[in-house]
């Protein structure tokens, strides 16, 4: 997500920002200057600014910029032409510019716009309905429907550099409208939900959600022959258009209008749940009586189980049936992919992490259980066999206390769960017929027909025909129909004849013939072995060390790791994936490149026979150390929303390097393993990962013999944590033996960053003059170094001493420094936190203009940062200031915004700040048991975490108080403040969030 573009064309501010419109036709402005598309003289610099503006960042590597543009020269030809293109775009850009400000490179990257803001329409549209599917709010996703002016960059509709996002923002266009009109149809508003539905059909006639969400809602209004023709309007375009016909769901919609058995009270098919289920390739062949048996079986049963062997298709059969049961879920379909996952520790990690499920103080399978209580959704684990224990166990908790979850699992052996249903994959069906049949009979096979098909993505012309239907039958019958080897074999079809595919093939799998067979997943074995041998030798080495990435890899990385020139891994993983050794993806506007598990077995297995997995391995940490080292240095600052992303996307491949490393034989990989622990800890911190960092922290703290920084950034680390989660007495613990660390080594910056802390945690726990003891000697330290950012946080800390004192004027003096400084060194996340600040001392001594204009600002800079933590403390500071202002409702709706993203971070302190607001603006609208419960609440988390009421908050809180001890009594009051202390911290921000009946 990138949050420079907001707004509209007409609407650009500043001499220098950049406007880039993709959406419908291609515009660029400057400024006010509306760049005409005459100035576009040449193709190729247009072509450059529509590359760099849909890319994730607006940046590229120069070398995937040239082989976009210029695929069929070579890297130093394309690079001339690269620098003569850049230096014609520079010009429409800036005529009249000496020192350009757009199109820079930032080492190998080519950045669009790197000193100057840019706005894109693709980020203000795709950020528009994230805004819209999380807000629930008709209003909202009409103004994200209007952003979709036209599709991606029509006059581009053959670059397959387009191809893949337009249909993604295509997709993303269609689903605003079901979700739109599932919310209609959830209000009882069926006109508006059918209005919506039925443009939604005018765009996509194939879309049959939609064509079944129509059909229901005219049975509902008691127009049933109108939903009959619907059906029959269905049935034409999917024959029409994709040779097809309507599932079995929708088919048996029809049957319940024929016999007029349609209930209101059945679930909605109109919304399309949110799932994460992986877009379809290449068509799925076959199975049709296996995916109507796993969908009655699912009906039946909570738990089913695929087992099989590697490669029989566990994984794509269970996919294809999710697909198909998306409607049938309210809550959704979701995919856990766990072949990357080393640890059992780490697979209710893995299922939050997918289900953006935070910890709040609790395990993740806590986390999990509290938030999937109410849900009904399917849950689809993918490759448990490694972890079948700690599959079974989550499971087995999961189905217990959450009734309306199903678990679809796929795995080599069951989970032994009690209900469970296992189902074992079996082979595609073989030809009934000899060889001698015609090829019309021998594509009734499944094996057949995904052997031809595979084979026709290689060599478009491919055709079963008599000369070669016998081969193709010993093909498949000798790999006994298995997905895998089928699609592995089929690939070699584009250099080797059938008959010759089917003469090495016999030679290849000749060990497994005859009575002594070995077991059936030999023969995935064979064929890899078989397409391995056909590899040259730097093919074979790529291919080993791809073994070790977790979760697929860019090409920069597995240039890094390989230690081979990009063009070279260029060349060498085409040809890896034209033989279907290695999977490309698709993510965003990059693709990345991985192993599917049971290849990247055998690839791991022949690299430690080879003797290379250790130096392969050590290659792989040194690269995502540094490549964590670089995202988490920029968080807090302007590219803080891409640093967030690029860890996101990477996060498999750091967890196998902290595993790794941590359990290393050598004190170099021990140590680089605590390196990375320490620099990821505010990632963590920032995801909600607490329970995780906590653990590998831990473990890294363990470690003896770490040099004394590496030590000093763990303890800071481990302190935050411990702080985030509420433990401050264990965080103190933590900061005062980084603080004795730092001063036996004479390490000033470390000296004054402990103090800091350790000022941050009296602040907390009301521990006022020590806290500016603390922090006064900081800022000593930070000053004597000459360090300015250092010098801001203590100055921002003693800036809330001084306000948590309700003295207003020494707040101002240090946080008005803080903010010169931060301004002064870009930190943007600093800025941002500072004028909040500022905003607070302005709401405190009453200069609520001023309150309103400086927390404006800070929201602004936190939206911008896609830092959501920072967006709910304003929130709620601007709720508090509502309050102040008698606006109570909007003071309520303010909190509540604040909420709902505060019980996702999980910060305890936060979140009792934000119920004590709450309290205030319910007492103010006479809702008083509310005002009663919540002050109730928010005391006992402030217990819980040791964190006093400030001084400066005790004028409000006392005066809800008294207005809930005047309405209620004395004795009703401690009533109800007793209920809110005992409920948990669920049933508190159930609580808080949900409404007040009417009176």
């Amino acid at each position: 997500m990138e949050d420079a573009d907001s707004g509209t064309l007409a609407g650009t501010e500043g001499a220098g920002a950049l406007y880039v419109q993709l959406l419908g036709e291609f515009r660029v402005a400057v400024g006010s200057r509306v760049i005409e598309r005459s100035a576009w003289r040449l193709r190729k610099a247009s072509a450059l600014i529509k590359l760099l503006a849909i890319a994730r960042g607006q940046r590229l590597h120069r070398e995937q910029v040239v082989d976009l543009l210029w695929p069929d020269l070579d890297l130093e030809a394309g690079m001339n032409n690269l620098h003569y293109v850049l230096g014609k775009a520079r010009r429409v850009l800036e005529p009249d510019a000496g020192d350009f400000h757009f199109l820079r490179f930032d080492g190998e990257w080519l950045v669009l716009s790197p000193l100057a803001p840019v706005r894109v329409d693709v980020g203000e549209f795709e950020r528009a309905a994230r805004l819209a599917h999380s807000s629930g709010d008709p209003a909202s996703y009409f103004s994200a429907i209007a952003l979709y002016t036209g599709e991606l960059l029509p006059e581009d509709r053959y670059e397959e550099w387009v191809e893949e996002r337009r249909r993604a923002l295509q997709e993303v266009y269609l689903r605003l409208h079901m979700e739109l009109a599932g919310l209609y149809e959830s209000r009882g508003e069926y006109a508006h939900a059918l209005d919506v539905l039925r443009r939604a059909v005018e765009l996509e006639p194939t879309l049959e959600a939609a064509h079944a969400g129509i059909m229901r809602l005219l049975a509902l209004l008691g127009r049933p022959q109108e939903a009959l023709r619907q059906y029959e309007a269905l049935r034409a375009a999917l024959a029409r258009e994709l040779d097809a016909s309507p599932q079995p769901s929708t088919t048996r919609l029809r049957e319940e209008i024929l016999q007029g058995h349609l209930e209101r009270e059945l679930p909605s098919v109109v919304l399309a749940p949110t799932h994460n289920l992986p877009s379809q390739l290449a068509s799925f062949v076959g199975r049709t009586r296996e995916i109507e048996e796993l969908e009655r079986l699912l009906a039946g049963a909570r738990l089913l189980t695929l087992t099989g062997v590697g490669g029989s298709g566990k994984t794509r059969l269970a996919v294809e049936v999710s697909r198909r049961l998306v409607g049938t879920y309210p809550d959704g379909v979701w995919l856990v992919e766990l072949a990357g996952v080393a640890s059992p520790e780490l697979v209710p990690n893995a299922v939050a992490s997918v289900l953006g499920v935070r910890e709040l103080y609790t395990t993740p399978m806590e986390a999990l259980i509290e938030a999937l209580r109410s849900h009904v959704l399917l849950l689809v684990l993918d490759n448990c066999e490694h972890l079948v224990e700690a599959c079974a166990e989550l499971v087995r908790e999961l189905l217990v206390a959450c009734g309306g979850v199903r678990v679809l699992a796929t795995s080599r052996q069951a989970l032994r769960v009690e209900g469970e249903v296992v189902w074992r994959v079996p082979a595609m069906s073989l030809p009934a017929t000899g060889k001698d049949s015609p090829p019309e009979e021998m594509l009734a096979s499944e094996a057949v027909q995904l052997f031809v098909q595979r084979a026709r993505t290689r060599a478009p012309d491919f055709e079963l025909t008599e000369a070669n239907a016998a081969g193709v039958l010993e093909i498949c019958q000798r790999l006994e129909g298995l997905p895998l080897a089928l699609e592995i074999a089929a690939a070699q079809v584009s250099f080797l004849s059938v008959e010759q595919l089917a003469e090495h093939l016999d030679e290849a799998l000749g060990t497994l013939s005859g009575e002594s067979r070995t077991p059936r997943h030999e023969t995935i074995r064979a064929a890899m072995d078989w397409s391995y041998e056909r590899l040259g030798p730097a093919e074979r080495a790529l291919f080993q060390q791809m073994a070790v990435f977790a979760g697929g890899a860019t090409l920069q990385a597995i240039s890094s790791v390989a230690g081979m020139p990009l063009p070279v891994v260029i060349s060498l993983l085409a040809s890896l994936v034209d033989r279907s050794m290695v999977a490309a993806e698709s993510v965003g506007t990059r693709m990345r490149y991985r192993l599917i598990e049971p290849v990247r077995r055998y690839a791991l297995r022949l690299l430690q026979d080879a003797g290379g997995a250790e130096a392969v391995r050590r290659s792989h940490a040194q690269y995502y150390l540094s490549l964590a080292e670089r995202a988490c240095g920029e968080l807090g600052g302007q590219q803080q929303v891409s640093a967030l992303t690029e860890l996101d996307r990477e996060y498999t491949n750091l967890q196998a390097v902290l595993s790794w490393a941590l359990d290393g034989s050598s004190s170099e990989d021990v140590s680089l393993g605590a390196v990375l622990a320490g620099c990821l800890w505010p990632f963590w911190d920032t995801r909600g990962r607490l329970q995780e960092a906590q653990r590998w922290l831990s473990a890294a703290l363990a470690i003896d013999g770490l040099p004394p920084a590496v030590r000093a950034r763990l303890l800071a680390g481990a302190g935050m944590i411990s702080r985030s989660r509420g433990e401050y007495d264990v965080a103190m613990r933590y900061f005062e033996e980084e603080l004795a660390l730092s001063r036996d080594t004479g390490d000033a910056p470390g000296v004054a960053l402990a103090l800091n802390n350790l000022g941050l945690i009296a602040l907390d726990q009301g521990r006022y003059d020590d806290a500016r003891a603390a922090l006064l000697e900081g800022l000593a330290g930070w000053r004597m170094v000459g360090d300015p950012r250092g010098s801001s946080i203590s100055l921002n800390r003693l800036g809330l001493v001084a306000l948590y004192q309700e003295e207003y004027q020494q707040a101002e003096i240090c946080l008005t420094e803080c903010l010169r400084l931060r301004r002064a060194h870009g930190s943007v996340e600093g800025m941002a936190v500072t004028m909040n600040n500022l905003g607070l001392v302005a709401l405190h001594a009453g200069a609520h203009e001023r309150a309103a204009q400086l927390l404006g600002q800070a929201l602004t800079l936190y939206q911008q940062l896609g830092n959501s933590s920072g967006i709910a403390v304003v929130l709620n500071n601007l709720g508090r200031l509502a309050v102040t202002k008698n606006a109570s409702d909007r003071a309520v709706q303010l909190c509540r915004d604040s909420l709902r993203l505060l019980q996702e971070m999980g910060d305890l302190h936060d979140i009792a700040e934000c119920l004590e607001v709450m309290a205030a603006a319910e007492a103010r609208r006479q809702e008083i048991t509310r005002a009663a419960r919540l002050l109730g609440a928010a005391s006992a988390l402030r217990k819980s975490i040791g964190a006093p009421l400030p001084p400066v908050e005790h004028p409000m809180h006392d005066s809800t108080l008294l207005e809930v001890s005047n309405a209620l009594g004395e004795t009703r009051t401690l009533l109800e403040c007793t209920i809110g202390q005992e409920m948990t911290l669920g049933e508190v921000l159930a609580y808080a969030l949900e409404s007040a009946p009417s009176r």
